[in-house]
């Protein structure tokens, strides 16, 4: 690891495999646009858009949730490439440009307000939590009902501007059986791969 980029590029090769966050991305991306309800406009760009901002958000949160398990991973897994790096400005620089990507394109739509307010929001409850689990740091099962609140509000995030405005029927039969199924998947999944989506 000469460099930072071979430093961002063995993380992401590591933590962010494509096999496993590009189908992510494109199930958020979709799910957001589908909870949003027709009429559907420029449906193959605002698909695209969609799960561009889910890819990069989700990256986000992604690189945050190491960072915060740093010290917890070198314990539990001294192998992995951001507990072995000498320094974490690398990661919090690919975390913001990821951040600030997906950000960049909620606010070049219509109605951007709703969006980001609904993100900063998200980061907000992310932060309290990563805050109250240093008071608690056992949190295999308990933490993954919060962390995993992020994946449902990306899709909400990704959804295309104007939407969600007739009713919540449809957005709630939408976005809840994706996080139950990404629950079940972290509860009775392996917790010690680095394949999990809350750890």
């Amino acid at each position: 690891m000469s460099t930072s980029t071979d430093l961002i590029l063995n993380y992401l090769g590591e933590r962010y495999r494509a096999r496993t966050f590009v189908p992510l991305a494109i199930v958020l991306g979709i799910a957001g646009v589908v909870a949003s309800g027709p009429p559907y406009r420029s449906l193959t760009l605002t698909l695209f858009a969609a799960c561009l901002i889910a890819y990069c958000l989700v990256l986000g949160f992604r690189v945050w949730d190491d960072l915060e398990d740093r010290d917890r991973d070198g314990v539990e897994h001294p192998e992995r490439v951001l507990v072995r790096a000498s320094a974490r400005a690398p990661f919090a620089r690919l975390m913001a440009g990821a951040f600030g990507t997906g950000a960049v394109i909620v606010a070049a739509g219509a109605e951007p307000v709703r969006r980001l307010a609904v993100l900063a929001a998200g980061a907000f409850l992310l932060f309290a939590w990563y805050r109250l689990r240093r008071l608690a740091p056992g949190r295999r099962v308990v933490g993954a009902p919060v962390i995993l609140v992020k994946y449902p509000l990306i899709a909400y995030v990704a959804a295309p501007p104007g939407a969600f405005e007739t009713s919540v029927v449809l957005p709630l039969s939408v976005f809840a059986p994706i996080y139950v199924a990404l629950l079940v998947h972290e509860l009775i999944g392996d917790a010690r791969t680095s394949r999990g989506l809350a750890k």
